[in-house]
């Protein structure tokens, strides 16, 4: 019975080190025989299938010879940290996102590099994020994320003076748009989660929570 349980973990520990070797070599593109396209839009387009069939090594490989051809697109920085995060590879998505900050301000990178940050459990750096991005930068997603760090310290007054500043911002950039398709989608998906945010902080005040 010993011996049999000792074969069990012997075989399960060795499947975990060949993954760990087959992951590996999944990023080996040396040795690999695929020939990649040698234009963007083959890439890209490489890309999209891989990612349509959920392939997302793939993908990822084929995003990197994206990155080569052109190493000033961050969008394609971008795209690939998101991949990576997606795969919770939560260090390697930072990497990319700084490589996309250090080009230039970028609410798309800093969005995202506050969110990964918190999934790391880091969640002062992800406030100093937000707070840059509410700032330095401007807009409603830096005061929004700012916020929800405000309210899970049950920090409400500062929370709540968040959400209506960036409530103040958002009416600005809603009475700019010009056809009431745009109103309604800004309406849905901004000032109305503003709204949710900022009663659920007035009721998180008065229950004492």
């Amino acid at each position: 019975m010993i011996n049999k349980l000792f074969l069990f973990l012997f075989i399960i520990s060795a499947s975990f080190v060949f993954a760990d070797v087959s992951f590996a070599q999944d990023y080996d593109f040396e040795n690999s025989d695929f020939s990649y396209p040698s234009d963007a839009e083959g890439l890209k387009k490489l890309v999209e299938e891989n990612l349509e069939k959920n392939e997302r090594v793939e993908a990822l490989k084929a995003l990197t010879k994206l990155i080569e051809l052109e190493p000033d697109n961050v969008e394609y920085l971008v795209k690939r940290a998101e991949i990576k995060k997606d795969m919770k590879n939560y260090t390697a998505a930072i990497e990319d996102l700084n490589l996309v900050l250090e080009k230039g301000s970028s609410v798309d990178a800093m969005k995202m590099k506050a969110d990964v940050l918190i999934m790391l459990g880091d969640d002062i750096a992800a406030f100093d994020v937000w707070t840059e991005l509410a700032e330095k930068i401007g807009g409603v997603d830096g005061l929004l994320g700012r916020a929800d760090f405000y309210k899970k310290n049950k920090r409400y007054d500062e929370a709540r003076a968040d959400l209506e500043k960036a409530k103040e911002i958002a009416e600005s950039e809603f009475n700019k748009l010009e056809s009431v398709s745009e109103q309604d989608t800004y309406k849905e998906k901004v000032l109305n989660v503003i709204d949710e945010k900022l009663t659920e902080i007035s009721n998180l005040k008065i229950s004492g929570a």
